[in-house]
Formats: C-alpha cells, structure tokens, sequence
C-alpha cells in the first residue's frame, strides 16, 4: 500500500503528466530512431569492412556475423531499457512542475473557503520557488 500511495503522490495532475511523458516520449522515439539508423549503418559498414579484411582470425570473424545476426535485438533490448528509463525521468520531471501548481491550487482554495490570507509553503526542492516568494510577498503587502 505503501508503494501505491507513493505512485498515486507522484501522479498529481494525470492529465497533465502523462501528455507531458508522451510527448517527451515521442521526442525521444525520434531521436533514438535517428541515433539508430546512423549507428546501425556506422557499426554494420565496420562490421562489414571487419569482414572484408583479408586477415582477420576466425575468431573475429565469428564474433563479427554474430553481432551483425544480434544487432536487432540488442537495439530492441536498448530500445526497451532506455524507454523505461525515460518514462519514468518524465514522470519524476513533470512531478516537479505539476506538485508545486497543485499545491498552489489547494492554497487558494483553502483560502477561498476560510477568508483567510495564509502563506504558501511548497517543498524544499520544488520548482517554481520563486512563485512562492512573490506570493507570499503580495500577501504581505495586503496585510
């Protein structure tokens, strides 16, 4: 329960962060199917020049056709390790932008309700302090 109550903090305005992972995730879809095709067509054309040489062992040679065989699923293998990694650096991204907005909105909220002018507090290493110190600033400045 413990791991789901984390997830669920994580997640504060769905809509907004998991249209922010998709298109970080379709940027980095284009970007590594780019880096693929110049690396694929770097590392076969090296291969193939490997394998051209006239002396090359037998061992190299083997070496060689079985990354050449291999290279589409060591490239499915990187594809999937580094897609998990960015989905959740984006969740973990986009957690800094939407909890500072969300807190903001529940302030004013709570203020709404209770007439009161109260500072806003966000965590040690949100972004957006700044909006923070002008916030509180104003009220200040009402009081």
């Amino acid at each position: 329960m413990s791991n789901q109550r984390k997830f669920k903090n994580l997640v504060i305005n769905s809509k907004f962060q998991l249209r922010f992972t998709k298109w970080l995730f379709i940027l980095f879809l284009a970007l590594y199917v780019v880096l693929l095709l110049v690396g694929k067509w770097v590392i076969v054309d090296f291969l193939e020049l490997l394998l051209s040489s006239p002396n090359v062992s037998p061992d190299t040679t083997m070496i060689a056709k079985g990354l050449m065989n291999d290279l589409p699923l060591i490239t499915l293998a990187l594809l999937a390790l580094f897609s998990c990694f960015f989905a959740v650096a984006s969740l973990l991204i986009s957690h800094k932008i939407a909890g500072p907005l969300h807190n903001l909105s529940l302030h004013l909220d709570r203020m709404a309700e209770s007439k009161k002018l109260e500072h806003l507090k966000l965590r040690e290493n949100d972004l957006f302090k700044d909006i923070e110190a002008k916030f509180n600033n104003f009220l200040d400045s009402r009081k």
